[in-house]
């Protein structure tokens, strides 16, 4: 009687082991499709710190370019002061010699009258 027994529950565990030695590539393939909630984690973790990785190189870049146009600003300051300055000169000349030929003009039409 307890040989019969101790038969039946060895045949019980030999089913059930057969049975999951059966279902373990199922189990395996549906276990490697579906990623650990702590790679998900991960995953995101990594998307965020790339992405403000990128925004901080961004502001940088941004910083740096503001910073040179900063210094090359008293350059240019003075350089378009100076192209004002010959631009003015160039304008008080023609202004002038204008005058003068308008004058001439004035002058031709009253000794023609």
């Amino acid at each position: 009687h307890t040989a019969s027994t101790r038969l039946h529950s060895a045949s019980t565990m030999l089913r059930t082991a057969s049975t999951r030695l059966h279902k373990a590539p199922t189990r395996l393939h549906t276990a490697s499709a579906r990623p650990h909630p702590a790679t998900t984690r991960h995953h995101s973790v990594t998307t965020r710190h790339h992405s403000a990785s990128t925004r901080l190189h961004s502001a940088s870049t941004m910083l740096r370019t503001a910073s040179t146009r900063l210094h090359k600003a008293p350059t240019r300051l003075h350089t378009a002061s100076a192209r004002l300055h010959s631009a003015t000169t160039r304008h008080h000349s023609v202004t002038t010699r204008h005058h003068s030929a308008s004058t001439r003009l004035h002058s031709a039409c009253t000794s023609l009258h």
